[in-house]
């Protein structure tokens, strides 16, 4: 069964990208702020 892929908005995008531009926070800890995984 395959899964269906997560879309996300232009806004949650641009909110998440700012908290590690603005903030200086890692991918990983936006993404567990955001209550996303991360998968890499």
């Amino acid at each position: 069964m395959s899964q269906k892929r997560r879309t996300f908005s232009r806004e949650f995008k641009l909110a998440a990208v700012k908290k590690v531009v603005e903030q200086g926070l890692s991918c990983r800890q936006v993404a567990r702020d955001l209550e996303r995984s991360v998968t890499t």
